[in-house]
């Protein structure tokens, strides 16, 4: 067992240190912590969160056990109205709700969840919805056999064409042109 003798007024009772460029932790799960925080200086805000979100794991979950919940489910990162938001936002993907909708839903101004959007996540609160819109087209596609028009239609787009348009600025590729591919 090592014992330290002597004073040492430079130890930290942070999970994470650095030090020039040397980067330690406590240990343990901690090393997640360490993850982030380097990846954390070239991630933007939302993508930071949802890293974090999908690290974040209390212990090593069964086969059986439910799928990750969305970026809502994790109280560690964001304010407690912006989380309500994202969750309503995730619950309503087949009939997105306008931003003045929304802000009332969770009972604050539109002007407000705009801010907490911005601060929080780099972002506007329509943006958001339609990358998350995007991802869950972006999962069906990759995993399901489902026909496109049902895609937009399950993720709030008015037509394929539509949805093939937002997709490919985003993936770079169409729906269709995605599942050719794989």
């Amino acid at each position: 067992m090592l014992r330290e003798v002597g004073d040492y007024p430079t130890l930290s009772e942070s999970l994470v240190a650095r030090n020039g460029t040397v980067l330690t932790c406590a240990g343990h799960g901690h090393a997640a912590e360490a993850t982030i925080g380097i990846l954390a200086e070239v991630l933007e805000p939302q993508d930071r969160a949802e890293l974090a979100c999908q690290l974040m794991l209390n212990n090593v979950r069964g086969h059986a056990q439910e799928q990750p919940k969305g970026l809502s489910a994790n109280p560690n990162f964001l304010e407690k109205r912006l989380q309500n938001a994202i969750r309503i936002m995730e619950e309503n993907t087949e009939h997105p709700l306008p931003t003045a909708s929304l802000a009332r839903r969770v009972g604050i101004s539109t002007r407000q969840l705009e801010r907490q959007f911005m601060l929080n996540l780099g972002t506007s609160p329509g943006k958001f919805y339609r990358k998350l819109r995007l991802k869950k087209a972006y999962t069906l596609v990759s995993n399901t056999q489902m026909p496109v028009i049902d895609i937009a239609i399950a993720c709030g787009f008015s037509s394929t064409s539509t949805l093939a348009q937002t997709f490919k600025a985003e993936y770079g590729k169409t729906p269709k042109q995605l599942r050719r591919a794989e």
